[in-house]
């Protein structure tokens, strides 16, 4: 079913307020005395669980989310919806995963934490604050799965699964970047606040142009 011309949902204006003020406070918290000790109390504790399956399991989840994979995925599936017509859900992926990808090296640049390295055992470069893995999984798994479930006029079987699948994804590719120790948790953390909120806000704006294109049309028919 096409639900493009539906009201804004109250629970979606909630979900992106939520986060965004959630990402705000991890901002000014994330570097107090109470947050680092949660941080480097996990970050101790990883080396005990760094077996080779693990990390070898870890380092390909983590891969689902790494900027070669989700530059290829943006472009394969907004490609394939410009392909198909589908032209506004082709530029909402590219503006989701694109602009939050921009805004993600804008905050590292800003904030300039330095990654944990106490347990890392793969190497990477950048900043650490908030985690690009992270941010990159909402993003592109939570446009996919909005996408799915806006215009897919699938069972409800059908659409829970997906709904569980990416939540999954989403959530195990935040997992494996504390697992890996390449981030905090509140990197992490803050990842998922800061693609949450972009992922809300990119919503709200394709439903604001699809209502505000049908009061248009509903006007210039009378």
């Amino acid at each position: 079913m096409d639900k493009e011309n539906e009201n804004i949902p109250w629970i979606l204006i909630l979900w992106t307020l939520g986060c965004s003020t959630l990402f705000f406070v991890m901002l000014v918290v994330a570097d107090t005395p109470f947050v680092t000790q949660i941080d480097y109390f996990i970050a101790s504790y990883i080396p005990s669980y760094q077996y080779e399956w693990g990390i070898a399991f870890f380092s390909f989840i983590t891969s689902l989310a790494s900027v070669n994979f989700t530059s290829f995925m943006t472009a394969f599936v907004s490609a394939l919806l410009l392909l198909f017509g589908k032209v506004k859900q082709g530029l909402l992926v590219i503006a989701t995963v694109g602009g939050g990808g921009l805004l993600n090296y804008i905050v590292k640049s800003i904030y300039e934490r330095e990654r944990p390295d106490i347990s890392r055992v793969i190497e990477v470069s950048g900043y650490s604050f908030p985690s690009g893995h992270a941010m990159n999984a909402m993003l592109l798994y939570g446009v996919l799965m909005i996408l799915f479930l806006h215009f897919s006029s699938a069972n409800t079987l059908l659409q829970v699964a997906v709904v569980l699948i990416s939540v999954f994804l989403i959530v195990a590719i935040g997992i494996s970047r504390i697992f890996l120790g390449v981030h905090y948790p509140s990197d992490v953390t803050a990842g998922f606040l800061c693609g949450g909120a972009w992922l809300g806000l990119m919503h709200i704006l394709l439903r604001l142009y699809e209502r505000n294109k049908q009061m248009i049309g509903k006007a210039q028919k009378m």
